[in-house]
């Protein structure tokens, strides 16, 4: 009789386990195939009080271990790496941690966190809610904690039906906001000479 009770007990509790955590585990699967890749972007970065949006353009590259090696190149031209280790300017191929960057340094290892798949770490600063289509997945993050209130509103992150993220829309606490556009994706073996050299700084 008591094995049946825990039986009964374990299949209802299945029945009853969302959907949501299904499909979390199948984004999950999709954005971890992805290890190593080039991708450009365009950014419209909206601030209240400037009539039009700012915009830069440029290219990353993430490697699902170091990080996301983020380079602008117009209008101007600045590479950051943003990695779990924090965020740094990179400059004559030395990495530079950015002072005063705590909360900045925060978001980005977050980020980081979504691109590589990590998303149940995700879940213990982020209210995650998760809706899909026949063209892919819609990821909205909004912060618990307060030091992430204190500047973010929320995180909208697009991702086809491969796995490949599209656009990430950032809304901050001061109304301004920013809209990432990702696209054509180069799938490479190994990171350069250059992303090489950057990345064994700063793991020292």
């Amino acid at each position: 009789m008591k094995f049946l009770f825990v039986f009964f007990t374990l299949f209802l509790t299945f029945l009853v386990q969302p959907a949501f955590a299904v499909e979390l585990g199948d984004l999950e699967k999709l954005l971890k195939q992805h290890q190593i890749y080039q991708v450009d972007f365009t950014q419209k970065k909206t601030i209240p009080f400037l009539k039009k949006p700012f915009v830069s353009s440029g290219n990353l590259i993430f490697h699902h271990k170091k990080g996301i090696f983020w380079n602008s190149t117009k209008p101007l031209t600045q590479s950051l790496v943003i990695s779990a280790k924090g965020l740094f300017e990179v400059k004559n191929n030395r990495p530079e941690a950015l002072a005063g960057a705590a909360n900045s340094s925060l978001f980005s290892a977050k980020l980081f966190e979504f691109f590589g798949g990590d998303l149940g770490s995700l879940q213990e600063t982020f209210e995650l809610v998760l809706a899909q289509d026949a063209k892919g997945y819609k990821v909205t993050m909004a912060p618990k904690g307060q030091a992430l209130k204190s500047f973010l509103k929320s995180i909208v992150l697009k991702v086809d039906s491969q796995g490949k993220l599209r656009e990430i829309q950032i809304f901050e606490a001061n109304q301004s906001s920013s809209k990432i556009t990702l696209g054509p994706y180069k799938i490479l073996t190994g990171l350069g000479k250059k992303e090489k050299l950057v990345y064994e700084q700063i793991q020292h």
